[in-house]
């Protein structure tokens, strides 16, 4: 950016910059975001006004130093936009995207007040154009938007007739390439005759073996009485 070289606008920049506390070497250094700016509309005043009306933190510090009630106006005549930039501690060139990601919330904010300001009078148009026997497609999403016909979850609705043909005939198509339902039965029956069949065998147990007879150690004998002579022997 060119400054003019007399003493007076010299000295009136240096007068600038200290009343907004910013090196003139740091601005200096900084990117340059000025030529991005002067493509908006309006230039840099549509920047400030959107950043005026946001609550993003850069934005809040960016302008609580640009919009500072006890810098004298020509500060901000005088210095450029970069140089608030560094006075708030923010780089030029994340300051331009905070301006861009501004720009774009609040243009698709005032789209939906919009859109919301004029969907009564579009219902209205579109029900009276429903009731003409000849307008099929009013009538079918006056119906969907009343609920009074299903529309699949989750998918978008698109109403027409070459639509609507395409989709029986893909689903057409998808139908041919199944196989027989004779196929798929058989299968099922098979696969669910492999699952019994675990379950329905039994593992026989080996057959019984004779009885052996038990050891001698075990078998129960009769009490026997023993007779013998016995000598006592003397005292």
């Amino acid at each position: 950016m060119a400054f003019p070289s007399t003493p007076e606008s010299r000295d009136r920049r240096r007068r600038a910059y200290e009343m907004l506390g910013v090196q003139p070497n740091a601005v200096a250094d900084a990117p340059k975001i000025g030529h991005l700016l002067a493509k908006l509309k309006d230039g840099k005043a549509t920047a400030l006004e959107a950043l005026r009306a946001s609550d993003l933190p850069e934005a809040r510090k960016f302008i609580s130093k640009h919009d500072n009630i006890l810098l004298p106006s020509f500060v901000r005549k005088t210095l450029p936009f970069e140089a608030f930039c560094i006075a708030a501690g923010i780089s030029p060139t994340r300051m331009f995207g905070v301006i861009a990601e501004v720009i774009r919330l609040q243009k698709s904010q005032l789209g939906a007040i919009r859109a919301a300001e004029r969907h009564e009078a579009i219902v209205e148009k579109s029900s009276e154009f429903a009731l003409d026997p000849a307008m099929v497609d009013d009538r079918m999403a006056h119906l969907k938007h009343m609920g009074f016909t299903p529309s699949p979850k989750g998918s978008t609705i698109n109403i027409g007739v070459q639509a609507t043909a395409n989709a029986a005939a893909a689903a057409k198509s998808d139908a041919a390439s199944l196989p027989p339902a004779e196929d798929t039965i058989r299968r099922m029956v098979e696969a669910r005759q492999r699952a019994a069949l675990p379950a329905a065998t039994v593992q026989q147990l080996p057959a019984a073996t004779e009885r052996e007879s038990l050891p001698r150690a075990f078998e129960r004998r009769e009490r026997e009485t023993v007779e013998a002579e016995y000598v006592e022997a003397d005292e």
